[in-house]
């Protein structure tokens, strides 16, 4: 028996160092020079002077003060920035979710900015607020951040992104943590890049409140690549809500999709998507999720549809697995051959 706990207290020992060591990879001390941004700052002219620079070497941490910054143009972050704001506090949602209180530092795009922040390679934020980009009508406008360059390894955490036209993140990458994503999208973006949180590789969504988007809360699309996380598009433990969209949807890919653990109510406000869409779709799990519940609406009201998992052709679909989720009178579209649907609680 001794034997037995000590092996055990090397083996959390081991994991509690192995988690230091993440913790430092992703921590602010990654930045190898500080950079403070004073409020009334001309911010993306601060930003990209270093960006802009000749034979730039090191990365910058640029640490935000409390107060709004107006950014009238592009801000371009290379591999290793960070862009950090002043601390608030992680709240929980009623039942599942997780979101960022007290925000101080708002990145606030000027009118006709289309693009607050693209970084390139691996990027670091927290506590940032990413607000008011505008829509151009193509992919990638009308973003807090344009993700398509970032690197796997970059970390979101604790930030918001809200009343983008377009998306609060487009093509995102890497592990997005109690992030909130509410009130972006438009009648012009709307089934295009239109939603909360838009990704071609797949990402890592940890908690987090991702809500009252026009478009879907958080969406893989076409052709997702699995190098970004290992359970594919893995989404848990948030509140995915009163999104015009489904709450998440998973679509035209085949690499991989969890869906788990998150209070998923009162999506699909204005089209058919249910709250969990799984369209041209294979290898996806959705499993122990809740949806609806008492004093919370339904998800594709009337017809209170919690999955829908089809085919439009492009993708067949194929090893689906929707088990052990509460649906709370809700419907599962469509059980049976290559969907799968045991333990369900009605």
């Amino acid at each position: 028996m001794a034997r037995v706990v000590k092996a055990s207290q090397r083996g959390l020992v081991a994991v509690a160092i192995m988690l230091a060591l993440i913790l430092a990879f992703y921590s602010l001390a990654d930045a190898q020079e500080i950079v403070d941004i004073p409020c009334g700052t001309d911010i993306d002219q601060k930003v990209n002077s270093y960006s802009n620079s000749s034979g730039k070497t090191s990365a910058q941490l640029f640490r935000l003060r409390s107060c709004p910054y107006t950014v009238s143009q592009e801000m371009r972050l290379f591999d290793g920035d960070e862009i950090v704001g002043e601390p608030g506090e992680i709240a929980a949602r009623p039942v599942h979710g997780t979101y960022p209180t007290g925000i101080k530092s708002t990145l606030q795009a000027a009118p006709g900015v289309a693009v607050i922040a693209k970084p390139d390679g691996h990027f670091y934020s927290e506590w940032v607020r990413y607000t008011g980009a505008d829509f151009k009508g193509s992919s990638g406008t009308g973003v807090g951040i344009a993700g398509g360059s970032m690197a796997d390894s970059s970390v979101i955490k604790a930030s918001l992104f809200d009343n983008n036209q377009g998306a609060g993140i487009s093509s995102a990458h890497g592990t997005l943590m109690d992030v909130e994503a509410a009130f972006n999208g438009s009648s012009a973006s709307a089934g295009f890049i239109a939603g909360g949180i838009k990704a071609r590789s797949q990402v890592h969504i940890s908690g987090g409140y991702f809500h009252s988007n026009i478009g879907n809360g958080v969406w893989c699309d076409s052709g997702c690549d699995r190098t970004g996380s290992p359970n594919g598009f893995y989404v848990h433990g948030a509140e995915l809500s009163e999104n015009t969209g489904a709450g998440a949807r998973y679509e035209n890919s085949t690499t991989g999709a969890l869906i788990e653990k998150n209070h998923v109510w009162g999506n699909s406000t204005e089209v058919n998507r249910a709250g969990i869409t799984l369209r041209d779709a294979q290898n996806a799990t959705v499993q122990n999720n809740i949806f609806a519940g008492s004093g919370f609406a339904h998800n594709q009201a009337p017809k209170n549809i919690a999955v829908r998992a089809d085919s439009s052709g492009r993708v067949a679909t194929r090893n689906i697995l929707i088990a052990g989720n509460d649906l709370n009178g809700e419907s599962i579209r469509y059980c049976g051959g290559p969907v799968a649907c045991p333990g369900n609680i009605p």
